[in-house]
C-alpha cells in the first residue's frame, strides 16, 4: 500500500499539474505523447516484472510508471509551458507521505494477524501519521488557514483562539 501512495503522488504531480502546462501551450499533441509513452512504459515494465515477482512485481511496475509518466512530463512542459517546480512543497509532500508509509509498513510487518483486522488498523493509523506530519510541515498553508478560521470565527463573536 506505500508504495501504490508513492505512485499516487507521481500520477497526480503528473496529471494535474504538469499536463497543464500542454493545455496553457495549446500543445495537446504532449498530452498524447506522454500518455502513450506511459502506457508503452507500463506493458513492458508489467511483462517483465509480473511474471517474476508477481503482485508485487506490479506493484513496483506500477510505482516505476507514474515515476516515469511524471519525469517524461517534466522534460515535456520545458518545450511547452514551463511550469514553476516547488521542489520545497514537494518534499514536504513526499516526507508526509514517507512518514505514512514507514508507520503503515511497520504495521504489516509486526502484526500476527494480516488479514482485514490489519487494514482497518492501517488506515486510521496511515490518516493521523499523514494528517500529523501535514500539520508539522504546514503542507498547503494548513495552519495559518487553521488559524485565519479561528481568527474570523473569534472576531464574529465565536470562541476566543
Amino acid at each position: 500500500m506505500p508504495y501504490l501512495a508513492i505512485g499516487v503522488v507521481f500520477q497526480i504531480l503528473n496529471q494535474q499539474y504538469m499536463h497543464t502546462s500542454f493545455l496553457l501551450s495549446k500543445r495537446n499533441t504532449f498530452y498524447l505523447i506522454n500518455s502513450g509513452s506511459i502506457l508503452l512504459f507500463n506493458v513492458i515494465v508489467s511483462a517483465l516484472l509480473i511474471p517474476r515477482f508477481g503482485v508485487m512485481g506490479a506493484v513496483w511496475g506500477r510505482l516505476g510508471t507514474e515515476a516515469f509518466g511524471f519525469f517524461s512530463s517534466l522534460i515535456l512542459t520545458r518545450s511547452a509551458f514551463a511550469m514553476p517546480f516547488p521542489l520545497d512543497r514537494i518534499l514536504r509532500v513526499v516526507a508526509a507521505v514517507g512518514a505514512m508509509a514507514l508507520v503503515v509498513r511497520f504495521l504489516a510487518t509486526s502484526a500476527p494477524d494480516q488479514g482485514p483486522t490489519l487494514l482497518f488498523a492501517q488506515i486510521p493509523a496511515g490518516i493521523v501519521v499523514y494528517a500529523t506530519a501535514a500539520w508539522l510541515l504546514d503542507i498547503g498553508g494548513l495552519r495559518a488557514g487553521l488559524r485565519g478560521f479561528l481568527l474570523a470565527r473569534w472576531r464574529l463573536g465565536g470562541v476566543p483562539p
